[in-house]
């Protein structure tokens, strides 16, 4: 991650993954500061999948880890 955003010249970067397990979803989402080299903040959610939804639960994922109200 530091490799690719010093070559992207950004201080931060977003990784994050979404696993479904029957009906339920599990979205993963990191911070990554480039200067530092490290992960600063995650978390972790997890939902009742719901077809078409993916967006929605990054987002959600993400505005919990960042502590912007939802």
């Amino acid at each position: 991650m530091k490799e690719y955003g010093e070559q992207l010249d950004v201080d931060f970067a977003l990784a994050g993954s979404m696993n479904v397990l029957g009906e339920k979803a599990s979205t993963t989402v990191r911070l990554f500061d480039v200067t530092e080299g490290k992960f600063i903040m995650s978390t972790n959610s997890n939902y009742v999948d719901v077809s078409k939804n993916d967006l929605l639960m990054v987002e959600l994922a993400l505005k919990d880890m960042l502590g912007v109200e939802r």
